[in-house]
């Protein structure tokens, strides 16, 4: 397509129209519990030439150019998901399920296509060989699963636990073995239909082919790495990678038609197995990983917006409807040698029966590789790869409909879909405030605005006002400061005691806790600022009004940003404090987390000890993080690594 041809330019604007009332219906669809790209695909269905014809049968190859740079982008973000730090823990019973998955699903797979070979119209009548051929394509591209799905149910449900650590592990290293498995597979099938025998020559070819895309990744990942070092803005740098994927495409095309000059072998055959390689070696070795990680989710949306509106609106419809049939048995008998094959991978490698039975529910949804993959043999296979990438989209429709309701139901019956309200962590998140007044009720209903439970406490009768305050929080008076009165507010269930008494009163307090609670958070206000020296020796956080105040004017001239973050004023970041509680992060540094680029940690506190943290630094359980950030990335963090946000 040339920019400059003012019909390719008026076909592209439409399109860009058309593309954004996806992005709504996708956005809407959601609301029922379907994922975005289904409404993507759907509406690209309505505009095509088959229904209400708003994008012409003439215009679709002018649309081309969006698989062109869409197909490798999306091989570099399946790159960039696998973290091999994540992923070591779990490593044995991932590689079990994935060689499971991959040995029943390509058995099974393969023999479906070639039994319902008379009722697909592109494989009727052909010859033996040719079937197979294609029927090995079909049940490589039925293996590939959805990370992005999986991910924002695990996000909705706030899935937590052993089950669905290893079901994401599982997905997202899927996608680096079926673009593996598929370059031998299509390599494969081209000696099949080029009528040659296969020998040991053929399978040192498949090799030298894996090797060489490896190299060429290798040399793709320095290409990006040198232009995420260079000092230009975010959108140069989004530009440049959207070019370097447009580059690769064209590449591969227009070397399809050569061989290297002294190994028989095409040069970039397998981009997608390329781009896989490069995007997981920047991810994994590069200082620059965080960027490129930031790049592509940055440019994800919007051709991810593109590409599956265009895929909608090139789907063959009149093709699609007379195999309709074939495309839901086909996903039926998926469904059930995924079930199958995660149950007897999962019980080799010693999973409970309990997720054995059910793991294979988290792999039903399909989307972005397979679809990929299906349209590589579409451009790879003029002829019949436009029939047979219907097929195969038609599959992964259904599959993409279908396999978030399965994946919601595996994740709850298996008792890890919980909200952080049902958290069974060592910390409650109750605090007991002793003294009832206008800053107390305001420090309440903050709290409580961060999902708090509040206790508040006083000696003294509030009347008519008592009423109004157990309508808002659990409320006690207390006949005195005994022990057994302050053990009625439930102080011995909760990590912070909050004291706005007088100064005896709060020491009272704060000694009967240390004592008999052991309680690690407590903090009391002395009006008088005296007698400080008794609180410090109980470990007690002292407020004394004047130096506070006095502390934060000298910080607001000194350091206004931080304080900003501190006094609430930022409503877009926050400091937190968070407590590590996942054993699969236990041990892991700092580096190897893949944190959001918007999120630093500031410090970790072990024990007794303030720790002022670098990459290296290894998490244990129970260590107490301190992280300042945008709130959506921070709130990401806690549902991620099961850690409990405290502050």
């Amino acid at each position: 397509m040339s920019f400059l041809d003012l019909k390719h330019l008026t076909v592209f604007i439409a399109f860009i129209l058309v593309a954004l009332a996806a992005d709504r219906v996708g956005k809407f669809v959601t609301r029922f519990g379907f994922p975005q790209l289904s409404g993507l695909i759907l509406t690209g269905l309505l505009a095509s030439p088959h229904i209400f014809s708003f994008i012409k049968h003439e215009d679709i190859e002018a649309l081309r150019f969006i698989d062109l740079i869409a197909l490798p982008f999306i091989a570099f973000a399946a790159g960039a998901e696998v973290h091999l730090a994540e992923l070591k823990r779990k490593f044995k019973t991932i590689i079990l399920v994935i060689f499971s998955i991959v040995a029943i699903i390509l058995s099974v797979g393969t023999f479906s296509f070639t039994s319902l070979s008379d009722s697909i119209p592109f494989l009727a009548g052909r010859d033996s060989s040719f079937v197979w051929a294609i029927s090995l394509l079909g049940a490589c591209i039925m293996i590939a699963k959805s990370p992005s799905s999986l991910v924002a149910i695990i996000k909705e449900l706030r899935g937590q636990g052993s089950f669905v650590q290893t079901a994401l592990g599982a997905t997202v290293l899927m996608d680096a073995v079926v673009i593996v498995l598929f370059a031998v597979c299509i390599s494969a099938s081209n000696i099949i239909f080029e009528g040659s025998l296969f020998d040991f020559s053929h399978l040192l070819l498949l090799l030298a082919e894996i090797i060489y895309a490896a190299i060429s990744g290798i040399v793709i990942a320095w290409v990006l790495s040198r232009v995420l070092r260079l000092n230009f803005s975010v959108k140069v740098k989004a530009a440049l990678l959207v070019l370097i994927s447009y580059l690769i495409s064209y590449t591969a095309s227009i070397a399809a038609n050569h061989h290297l000059p002294i190994i028989p072998i095409k040069p970039f055959s397998e981009p997608l197995l390329v781009c896989m390689v490069a995007g997981f070696l920047v991810a994994n070795f590069s200082r620059y990983s965080t960027e490129f990680k930031n790049l592509i989710e940055d440019l994800s949306e919007p051709i991810f917006m593109l590409f599956f509106t265009a895929l909608g609106a090139s789907l063959d419809i009149s093709f699609l409807k007379d195999i309709w049939d074939v495309a839901l048995l086909l996903a039926g008998i998926r469904l059930v040698s995924m079930i199958f094959a995660c149950y007897i991978g999962g019980t080799v490698s010693g999973l409970s029966q309990k997720h054995s039975r059910v793991l294979g529910f988290a792999f039903i949804t399909q989307a972005g590789i397979s679809i990929s993959l299906a349209k590589e043999v579409e451009f790879s296979y003029p002829g019949w790869g436009s029939e047979f990438a219907t097929l195969m989209v038609g599959i992964i429709v259904i599959n993409t409909m279908i396999g978030p309701w399965f994946t919601k139901f595996a994740i709850q019956l298996v008792g890890e879909a919980h909200s952080r309200s049902k958290s069974k962590h060592s910390r409650a998140r109750k605090v007991v405030i002793f003294g009832v007044e206008n800053h107390s009720l305001a420090l309440a209903r903050t709290l409580q605005e961060h999902h708090w439970k509040v206790i508040l406490a006083d000696t003294k009768e509030l009347g008519l006002e008592a009423r109004e305050l157990e309508k808002e929080f659990s409320f006690f008076l207390l006949k005195n400061l005994s022990l057994e009165e302050i053990t009625k507010t439930g102080a011995g269930q909760v990590d912070t005691i909050v004291c706005l008494l007088d100064t005896d009163s709060n020491y009272k307090i704060c000694n009967l806790a240390y004592e008999h609670f052991g309680t690690e958070h407590l903090i009391a206000r002395i009006p008088d600022g005296l007698e400080t020296s008794k609180f410090y020796q109980l470990g007690v956080m002292v407020i004394e009004p004047g130096s506070a105040m006095l502390n934060l004017l000298d910080h607001c001239i000194r350091s206004p940003s931080a304080l900003s973050l501190v006094l609430g004023q930022d409503k877009n970041h926050d400091i937190i404090e968070v407590e590590v509680s996942n054993p699969d992060i236990v041990g892991l540094a700092i580096r190897d987390l893949s944190l959001p680029s918007d999120v630093i940690v500031l410090s970790v506190k072990r024990g007794k000890q303030l720790i002022f943290t670098h990459g290296y630094t290894r998490f244990k359980l129970r260590d107490e993080v301190t992280l300042v950030g945008s709130n959506k990335s921070l709130t990401e963090i806690c549902d991620r690594f099961d850690i409990y946000t405290s502050y």
